[in-house]
């Protein structure tokens, strides 16, 4: 990944290989496969990214590449949170990404021109030139919003990785909005706690527990950036058991308040 922090780009063309690790980040992948053929795993769950369409999904999910054929032709920009929070997209959109949906332009007739627009996209965030980034941000805005508007869909398939990983994290994913411990998730997925937990240490260089905050802080600021619903209602939504657990908990992740965050999201200078 290259670009002006916060900013990355990745470009691949020639023979690929699956990338089996899990790995996740806080950005938002836009992603166009134009060669080849490429099945992801989201929070334990396969899904097939279509050729030649534009595709958007949520880094802070854990994702890996299980097959990747042909000659992998594939560009991805990471877009900040910053940024896709201040776009202002329909609540509904936000939603689907942060709840670890791959989102897919629903069209044919934009892949030459999505092609052409993202080729320029990576050479100008790469070229550092605050100017033309600026020029980036307004032209992305303005491609999501024009994704939401005709019609994006979500791609999810049902059937989960059959390794322990995968269940679990499709538990921790799936569940993470209800107070329930990693234990009884761990159970749920059909696992003794200290084996989950050492399996989830070893892979994601995190515990359990860590990544479950995460999860839960991730939702509550999509609540705190797209709604006036109070903190406290937002904190139990989210799966916290008390209110000063969240207010802990986000800040030790984000730096900053839930209400300062809330500001600076919704009034973006």
């Amino acid at each position: 990944m290259i670009g002006p922090y916060p900013w990355a780009c990745f470009h691949h063309r020639g023979s690929a290989s699956a990338l089996p690790v899990y790995h996740r980040h806080n950005e938002v992948e836009l992603t166009f496969l134009y060669d080849g053929s490429m099945t992801y795993e989201l929070d334990g769950l396969r899904t097939v990214v279509p050729n030649r369409k534009l595709c958007l999904f949520w880094g802070g999910i854990p994702h890996r590449c299980v097959a990747w054929g042909g000659r992998g032709g594939l560009r991805v920009i990471c877009l900040p949170m910053s940024f896709f929070f201040q776009s202002r997209l329909p609540h509904r959109f936000l939603k689907s990404l942060l709840s670890g949906h791959l989102v897919i332009d629903p069209g044919t007739q934009d892949s030459g021109w999505d092609e052409y627009r993202m080729e320029s996209w990576e050479r100008d965030i790469r070229s550092g030139d605050p100017a033309l980034l600026a020029i980036v941000e307004n032209e992305i805005d303005a491609r999501l919003r024009r994704l939401v508007l005709t019609g994006s869909e979500e791609r999810r398939t049902t059937k989960p990785g059959g390794d322990a990983l995968s269940r679990l994290l499709g538990i921790l994913c799936a569940h993470a909005g209800e107070p329930l411990t990693v234990s009884e998730m761990a159970g749920k997925a059909g696992l003794h706690p200290k084996y989950a937990f050492r399996l989830f240490k070893q892979n994601l260089g995190m515990t359990a527990l860590e990544y479950l905050h995460r999860l839960r802080v991730s939702h509550a600021q999509r609540l705190l950036a797209t709604t006036d619903r109070r903190i406290a209602e937002i904190a139990f939504e989210s799966g916290f058991n008390s209110v000063s657990q969240f207010y802990e908990t986000f800040r030790q992740i984000c730096g900053e308040s839930p209400g300062k965050f809330r500001r600076s999201s919704q009034h973006p200078a």
